[in-house]
Order: C-alpha cells, then structure tokens, then sequence
C-alpha cells in the first residue's frame, strides 16, 4: 500500500442485525434524569437498621438478576428506584426487587 486510503469495496460491506433490547429494567433516557433530579432533593433518613440490611440484600439481588438476564440498570436508578418503593411503605423484599428491576 502506498499510504493512501483505499475505498471500500461495497461487496465487503458487513451486515449489522438490530438485536433487541433486554426489557428487564430497561430505562429510558427520561426516567433516568428524573430519578436523578429527584434523587438530589431525596430524603433518606429515617429508616431503621433492618432496613438498610434489607435495601443491601434487596440491590445486591437486584444487581444479580438484571446483570443474568443481560439488563444493565444503572446503580443510581435501581437505587432511587428502592427508595421509592420503600417511601410508599414497602417492603416486602420480592416486590421491592420488581421496583427496582422496573417490573411494576
């Protein structure tokens, strides 16, 4: 070759499938900086040790379920997801899961 660029050869051409997203947790880009808005005005305070351990086992199942099925939820989401749920009274660790992977 002498340096020079050499034009694509149309025949070489590699053909791209659109693959489908994950559905599991998929965020879209608004929702995202929503939680993001109201994650810099929200409160956490107020909640009891137990449940703290229970926000951890809560995200940390989340984390495994959402990276298995191929989803990539980002932390602060799923995170501003559980304190969602968790200021409307919720706790029951199987539904908070399902908040926090978008399910409900």
């Amino acid at each position: 070759m002498n340096g020079k660029v050499q034009p694509v050869n149309a025949e070489a051409r590699i053909s791209f499938q659109r693959v489908p997203e994950p559905t599991l947790g998929v965020a879209r880009s608004t929702e995202r900086s929503s939680a993001l808005r109201e994650g810099a005005q929200m409160n956490v305070s107020g909640y009891t040790d137990s449940d703290i351990k229970l926000f951890k086992a809560v995200l940390d199942a989340s984390m495994t379920e959402s990276m298995a099925c191929g989803a990539a939820i980002p932390l602060d989401l799923m995170t501003m997801r559980l304190f969602k749920a968790a200021r409307e009274g919720e706790r029951d660790p199987q539904r908070l899961v399902e908040a926090v992977l978008g399910l409900h």
